[in-house]
């Protein structure tokens, strides 16, 4: 078993509610008048994580393996990566811009390939600078490339 790093515990414990109003009131949303509180057309709501888009990050597994799912709600973003929860704040449009704040993630250790995988998907999150919402699939660019696809749960 082993120790717990207590002051890893009681630093997190302290910092998360003093930080999360935070980075919540420094989320921008914008008011183009999109149907979600994001402002994005459909962008709302639980995802799961399919694939690699046509030139997403290399690294990333076989998302049956490790579920990878995203979860969008009012100027927000949350899911699993695999290992780990992640956090982020968003700002999105209804003409398909997006981008996502800091991502914050908890510190689960996990098989080496799995956090491997987990960093590939996080890194290309961070890239992210639109999206579209097709029926119920969502894809996320970097620029004009697709680099991530996702079906609503």
């Amino acid at each position: 078993m082993k120790p717990v790093n207590t002051l890893r515990i009681i630093s997190a414990v302290i910092l998360l509610p003093i930080l999360l109003p935070i980075l919540v009131g420094c989320s921008v949303i914008d008011g183009s008048g999109g149907s979600g509180p994001t402002g994005g057309d459909g962008l709302d709501g639980s995802w799961s994580f399919v694939g690699a888009g046509t030139a997403g990050p290399s690294g990333l597994t076989d998302p049956s393996s490790a579920p990878v799912t995203l979860e969008i709600a009012a100027a927000s973003a949350s899911g699993s990566a695999g290992v780990n929860r992640y956090m982020s704040t968003i700002t999105a449009t209804a003409e398909g811009a997006l981008a996502f704040g800091p991502i914050g993630s908890t510190m689960m250790a996990g098989p080496p390939a799995a956090m491997k995988a987990e960093q590939a998907y996080l890194a290309a999150l961070d890239t992210v600078t639109g999206y579209r919402v097709t029926g119920d699939e969502l894809a996320l660019y970097a620029q004009d490339t697709e680099i991530l696809r996702y079906l609503r749960q």
